[in-house]
């Protein structure tokens, strides 16, 4: 215990390890207490990695704002150090999630590129892989092909492993599905298995199977195969995957009824976190749901509008209402004070704050709010729902 440096270095193992056969509530014990051994020893790089990993496991949960904001505390703490490779490709991810494809391009490239100054073949893979994504999204089909070879490179390195390779053919299968080649996505949705002990709610590796039946136009099967793994996923609190397999569902339910049924499930839950490219991503068969959906009314609308534009190309709409209801107390005390055209300085002084607390706080809302600047939030603040609209000037 009194080896602060070989401590910490032994926690990491265990909490990576932890992550590594599935458990993720013990690893996000772990990690949560390697931070705060390392804020008190001031070990930057435990700190680093440990928020990096706490990072992943919020978004497994489907708390991608908690997870966003974890990254970006990485970010701020570590700069241009190669350290900061994951937490930028993980923020790339999440913000591709929102839709905001020019800001998560950025950051899935930097990370790729500190990835590579470490020789770090497994995130570079993680980077290429979303790339390929967003690339994808974009409409360029030649760039994400090109991409993703560099992710099969990567993954014929000794120092690859057979859990990479798979998520390489996972995105294989999403991408050509995407293109419409149902004969190559069944040739890679072959690799596209899970390696002995491996976890595999993170890599989405169950998801495949149910995905190329839908395409198939197997449609009972896949939505046999899509029960049994909500039900596994709903056991590990797996909410960003809940989120993906309700939305599946809708498109492999058997009647009208119950696919829009499903498909309100899975807004429902999407919602307060803001995803957009889980439901954009599958096409016009969901397109035409939420036409439908919207046409019925009711609460969901507005967030539908938010999904329904995303459709045609649109990069970073305005976000869901709901949304602001998820800023804490003290992140509406500052919103508002921005809103009355305070400085971080004089916010600080007046909430009797450090300057660094208030930038903290600054960047959440930014996040949350799905905003670019302090001055957008601002502005957004006159147009929060009626019950908290009442915290602000006009």
């Amino acid at each position: 215990p009194e080896d602060q440096l070989s401590h910490g270095l032994v926690a990491l193992t265990l909490g990576l390890s932890y992550l590594n056969i599935g458990n993720l509530p013990a690893a996000e014990q772990v990690f949560l207490q390697v931070d705060q051994a390392a804020q008190q020893s001031q070990n930057h790089y435990a700190r680093m990695t440990a928020l990096t990993y706490l990072a992943i496991i919020q978004a497994v949960y489907g708390r991608l704002h908690r997870a966003a904001e974890l990254c970006r505390q990485v970010i701020q703490l570590g700069g241009q150090s190669p350290t900061v490779a994951p937490a930028h490709v993980e923020l790339g991810t999440r913000l591709y999630e929102w839709n905001d494809l020019e800001t998560a391009a950025q950051h899935l490239e930097i990370g790729i590129q500190q990835s590579e100054r470490i020789g770090n073949i497994l995130i570079q893979s993680d980077g290429y892989r979303a790339l390929a994504r967003l690339q994808q999204a974009r409409g360029d089909y030649t760039a994400a092909q090109a991409t993703l070879q560099q992710a099969d490179q990567l993954g014929e390195s000794r120092q690859s492993s057979p859990a990479n390779r798979a998520r390489n053919a996972v995105c294989r299968v999403q991408l050509a599905l995407a293109q419409g080649d149902l004969a190559a996505a069944q040739v890679w949705a072959a690799q596209a298995t899970a390696p002995a002990g491996m976890p595999q709610p993170t890599a989405h590796l169950e998801l495949t199977p149910a995905r190329l039946l839908l395409a198939q136009g197997e449609k009972a099967a896949a939505a046999a195969t899509l029960e049994k793994i909500y039900a596994a996923a709903s056991e590990i609190a797996w909410g960003a995957g809940l989120v993906q397999i309700r939305a599946l569902q809708s498109l492999a339910a058997e009647t009208p009824a119950q696919a829009l049924e499903f498909l309100r499930l899975a807004l429902v839950l999407a919602q307060p976190e803001g995803y957009i490219r889980t439901f954009v991503d599958k096409g016009e068969p969901m397109r035409a749901l939420l036409e439908r959906l919207k046409a019925q009314g009711g609460e969901l609308k507005g967030y539908i509008q938010i999904l329904l534009a995303a459709f045609t190309g649109a990069e970073q709409p305005s976000p869901a209402q709901p949304l602001v209801e998820h800023l804490s107390e003290r992140e509406l005390e500052v919103l508002r004070l921005m809103a009355l055209g305070l400085s971080n300085g004089e916010i600080a002084t007046r909430l009797v704050v450090s300057l660094g607390t208030v930038k903290t706080h600054v960047h959440n809302i930014i996040d949350k709010l799905a905003v670019r600047s302090r001055t957008q939030a601002a502005a957004r603040a006159q147009e929060l729902p009626g019950a908290v609209r009442g915290r602000f000037p006009g």
